[in-house]
């Protein structure tokens, strides 16, 4: 996950957006093992060029999935 690399490697805030809610557990997950809670800030969200609603097209329902739309 590049969001601890981030924050291992700079030492400093990293804000980390997780949309898929199996993965955003993951996310957490490592946050906890590494003990970056204090450095890290895990959001469930989706960044993108509009504001609003929208629907998450999964490539797959497994924890690590990738390629979602």
């Amino acid at each position: 996950m590049c969001s601890i690399w981030a924050a291992v490697a700079s030492k400093t805030a990293v804000y980390a957006f997780e949309a898929e809610s199996q993965n955003f557990a993951l996310l957490n997950r490592n946050i906890w093992i590494n003990r970056l809670a204090g450095q890290v800030a895990a959001l469930p969200l989706a960044i993108a060029d509009t504001v609003g609603l929208d629907k998450l097209y999964l490539s797959e329902f497994i924890a690590g999935g990738s390629c979602h739309n």
